[in-house]
């Protein structure tokens, strides 16, 4: 995997953006997913709004779920990914993946460890 990649689970779902580096850290790698903004969506929550035209998957306003991130080793998404449990997207381009990775920096939700990893790595 690569920063940027994404991914989904055959048949929908919520699609899922790696956000840290696997070249830098392939033991720790951080990912984050998205879903659709509704009326019941705390403000709160929306510290990372996405729009259609920021990705293909993205047909609605959705945000970055950063209290969800996940942390996997880049072997285990890899095996997610090549063992049919998930499918690859299109990646996200350089600038919406800077606009996630500053939110997630300046997010409250996302856990402590992953974004030390963002921080570390970003400061490279």
């Amino acid at each position: 995997m690569e920063a940027g990649e994404c991914f989904l689970r055959p048949g929908g779902g919520h699609l899922w953006i790696v956000i840290s580096d696997p070249k830098l850290d392939h033991r720790c790698v951080v990912a984050v997913n998205i879903s659709t903004v509704k009326e019941t969506t705390k403000a709160n929550l929306l510290t990372c709004v996405l729009n259609p035209g920021d990705h293909p998957f993205v047909n609605r306003r959705s945000y970055v779920v950063f209290k969800l991130a996940m942390m996997r080793t880049n072997a285990q998404l890899e095996k997610m990914v090549g063992g049919g449990g998930y499918e690859i997207q299109t990646p996200v381009t350089p600038e919406v993946l800077e606009k996630i990775r500053e939110a997630a920096l300046a997010s409250d939700d996302i856990p402590m460890d992953m974004a030390q990893i963002l921080q570390s790595q970003l400061l490279d």
